[in-house]
Formats: structure tokens, sequence, C-alpha cells
């Protein structure tokens, strides 16, 4: 499988619905067989009669990804791991920086996912876009940090007057 052949659908699956499958297949009940009846076993067809019809059922063997493939593939799902979590982080907040802050986030990930669904028309720019996206996630995570730095400030400010 190359990397143009993956689709934000498959991560999205592979991230977020792991626990969905090992849930069906604990569910998932053996059908019942009587205990007099043996199971049939199909007959496998001769090669030498119809050698057409056994090339057909074996299965094409899918390219694998190489190293620098699989290290993108991880490093874009780290990517939506960190955007999705500041941008549910920043849920809560009331301070209209980090406000404005979560729109620019929630962009971010709009403009991902359309990345991620055009990676083949990208995929000679995969390394620029994941350094982007980190610059914006580093940045994203100061300014949340600079908030609470000026939040703390102003509640001692606010504390030592209460107290003189």
């Amino acid at each position: 499988m190359k990397l143009r052949d993956i689709r934000w659908k498959d991560i999205k699956r592979f991230i977020f619905e792991q626990g969905d499958e090992d849930d069906e297949l604990k569910n998932k009940k053996e059908p019942e067989v009587p205990e007099n009846v043996e199971p049939e076993v199909p007959e496998e067809p001769d090669a030498e009669e119809n050698p057409e019809e056994v090339m057909d059922e074996v299965p094409e063997e899918e390219e694998e990804l190489t190293r620098r493939e699989i290290g993108y593939v991880f490093e874009l799902k780290k990517i939506h791991e960190r955007l999705m979590t500041i941008s549910r982080f920043l849920e809560s907040s009331l301070s209209p920086k980090l406000l404005r802050l979560k729109i620019y986030v929630d962009k971010s990930i709009n403009l991902f996912d359309f990345f991620i669904q055009n990676i083949e028309k990208f995929k000679h720019n995969i390394e620029k876009v994941i350094l982007i996206y980190y610059s914006f996630i580093i940045r994203s995570l100061e300014i949340i940090r600079d908030a609470y730095k000026e939040d703390l400030k102003i509640k001692e400010k606010n504390k030592n007057k209460a107290e003189v």
C-alpha cells in the first residue's frame, strides 16, 4: 500500500474505531452446530483442470509502505490527535484570546482533513506540511501557556488586593 492509497477515513478508523472492532468480536456468538453433522469442507479446484480459475482466486499482494511513508502516516496521526486535543481543551475556555485560538484550531483541523483527502496532490510537500502544522501546534500551546500565566497574575493581584 502506498501513501497515496491511504485515505483519511482509514486513518480515522484506525485511530478511533479500534475499540469498536474488539467489542464486536467479543459480542459475536458462534453459530450453533448440531452434534451429529460434520462441517462441509470446500473442494479445492485442480490447477490442471482450470488454471485460470485458480489464478483468479489468488489475492494480489499489496505494496508495502516504505519506512518514510510509515513515518509520515505516524506523524499525520499525531498531528490530528494533538489538534483535536487542543480543540477539546479550548472548548471550556472563557477567555476571548483562547476562543479566537479555538476558531483557528478548528479551521486548521478542517484544512488538515482536506489535506488528508487530497494527499496524493500534496505528496511531494508532505514534509513541509508536517513542519507547518507542528509549528502551528507549538505556537498554539505557547498562546495557551501565556494566557494562563496572565490569568494567574490577575488572580494573584486580586488576592493581594483582597488581603490589604
